[in-house]
């Protein structure tokens, strides 16, 4: 068993409720471990207002080679506490802090999130496709606009709905209202993007016979209305960190 140890912030979705997000981050880290004996601890924020208090904590603690988060919603807090502990080093996942202190990994979304709009389209039958997301920012509106384009790459004349909720982790229940509220407006494909909300978006596909595109490993929950998953091996920059 190494003696270093790394400690992780995660977004506010938890763990083992279903969620994709942060068990990807999991699995990079325990792979980490499993291969070169590099301890973790983690903490688990209720909301974005938590990320800072998390981290600066973690910081003041000494104990770890590197404090890592993952969220959009730590960028404000990621910022202040690394400009406050300039020894100490942090990765950020989808969260940005441009301080020298910071390794900042962002997955790209062009490619994968331009294939799911472009199978959508040519899914969809009313000739209507959406997207729904957790919160709004810069990088969820590169997801949209390559959805877009793949959607109008397929069928120029589709008409693409999309929403951002206005928290980062919906409930179950937010994302099949969110979801019954596009497929009524006819809509019958929508790409899942709302982490443990995901599971209310296949709720509404399959009460109304439509299609959901799952995330990372979500068809098995019901291959019938999930034709296939959207994959973003967000684990692998976790290990490689």
């Amino acid at each position: 068993m190494s003696d270093l140890r790394v400690a992780m912030v995660f977004g506010s979705g938890g763990l083992g409720a279903g969620g994709y997000y942060n068990e990807m981050g999991l699995k990079g880290l325990k792979q980490a471990e499993a291969e070169f004996g590099v301890g973790f601890d983690y903490r688990l924020p209720d909301g974005d207002a938590d990320f800072e208090p998390h981290l600066r904590e973690l910081a003041q603690s000494g104990k770890y080679a590197l404090v890592a988060v993952m969220s959009f919603g730590a960028s404000t807090g990621l910022n202040k506490v690394a400009a406050e502990f300039p020894a100490q080093k942090f990765a950020a996942f989808d969260a940005r802090a441009d301080k020298p202190n910071v390794a900042n990994y962002a997955s790209e979304p062009k490619g994968v999130s331009f294939l799911a709009g472009a199978a959508a389209a040519w899914l969809s039958r009313t000739g209507k496709v959406g997207t729904l997301f957790g919160t709004e920012g810069a990088g969820y509106w590169q997801w949209v606009a390559s959805y877009m384009a793949g959607a109008r790459h397929v069928r120029p004349e589709v008409e693409v709905l999309y929403e951002f909720l206005p928290v980062y982790s919906p409930t179950s229940e937010q994302g099949e209202a969110a979801a019954a509220k596009q497929y009524d407006a006819g809509v019958d494909v929508i790409m899942a993007h709302l982490d443990l909300g995901d599971r209310g978006i296949f709720a509404a596909a399959r009460q109304r016979g439509k299609y959901a595109l799952g995330f990372n490993g979500e068809r098995s929950l019901d291959p019938d209305h999930i034709p296939f998953d959207v994959t973003r091996h967000l684990e692998v920059s976790v290990y490689d960190a």
